[in-house]
């Protein structure tokens, strides 16, 4: 078969590696269609074509795919933010006696978000999330690159928050409990450590 027919099989090729390259995440059952094509008779042909262009494509256990990049895709300033936003609700919900493995099954309320904002007002206004327009810029982000989802009463998380939840488990490791700091400035040295430990 000619390489022109085996691109013609690849059909979701360039709006999976245009997505993947903007650092989305491939949700199972979100984007089935991509993900069923992902997973079928070409799925070698997919990673083979996405390594010719330089990308190393990473398939989760969690039923979620993503380009694995060179600098972590999780430390940049704007990916801090959101790995911010996920501690600090991680934390109100293991206070509150939340299974953290079942995040998918949990449905986030806004006004449960408006809660999350009120009780971390310092740590935001720090961070400069403190705004309306700049905490939803966050949130919309997160569901761009496939950590969440709207529904008709809030917001569902998807199986790429595993990845954070991971690193909310790493940060809390060698403690007896999980808590999360209450100090910001320690907060904002956790998030520090974390970029620094990818470079």
């Amino acid at each position: 078969m000619s390489l022109e027919n085996n691109l013609k099989q690849l059909k979701f090729a360039q709006q999976i590696f245009e997505a993947l390259s903007a650092g989305k995440h491939i949700d199972a059952v979100v984007d089935a269609e991509w993900w069923s094509a992902l997973q079928g008779d070409y799925g070698d042909d997919y990673v083979a074509l996405f390594g010719a262009l330089g990308k190393k494509i990473v398939f989760d256990p969690m039923n979620f795919a993503y380009f694995q990049f060179e600098e972590n895709n999780l430390a940049s300033a704007q990916a801090q933010r959101i790995v911010l936003f996920y501690l600090l609700l991680f934390k109100k919900k293991h206070e509150e006696g939340a299974n953290l493995i079942e995040f998918n099954r949990w449905n986030i309320s806004d006004d449960y978000l408006n809660a999350i904002r009120e009780s971390n007002e310092e740590i935001l206004k720090i961070e400069k999330m403190d705004s309306e327009k700049e905490w939803n810029r966050v949130i919309n982000k997160a569901e761009d690159l496939g950590f969440l989802k709207k529904n008709e009463s809030g917001y569902v998380l998807l199986n790429a928050s595993n990845r954070i939840l991971q690193l909310f488990m790493e940060f809390n490791s060698d403690k007896n409990e999980l808590n999360l700091p209450a100090d910001e400035t320690e907060m904002s040295e956790l998030l520090d450590e974390e970029a620094d430990d990818e470079e």
